[in-house]
């Protein structure tokens, strides 16, 4: 199950937003996993707090774009990203990153 959250504003999501959405998914069970989106990325101490252990993992607007231009499936995408937050314990992991592998 996953739990969606997104958010659309002028800068990148700081951490305080991350930290609210990990108690809602948390709050949903221990099978549940989120998907937090926004279109602007996340800032450096955002993806920081969550790289070592997370139950949520996160799309940005070049994700959006990667899939929107056919260089990956929206369900590709969420697997590959789930099999690195599982693999690492980190929230986040752009497609930019997948292209280049």
């Amino acid at each position: 199950m996953y739990i969606v959250e997104a958010k659309w504003l002028k800068e990148p999501v700081e951490v305080h937003y991350l930290g609210s959405f990990v108690e809602k998914v948390r709050h949903k069970g221990k099978n549940a996993l989120g998907l937090y989106i926004s279109v602007r990325g996340f800032t450096k101490g955002a993806k920081e707090r969550y790289a070592e252990g997370t139950c949520f993992i996160t799309m940005e607007g070049v994700d959006i774009f990667a899939v929107l231009d056919g260089h990956t499936t929206l369900d590709e995408l969420l697997s590959r990203k789930k099999r690195h937050a599982n693999d690492t314990g980190s929230c986040y992991y752009p497609a930019s990153l997948m292209m280049s592998e």
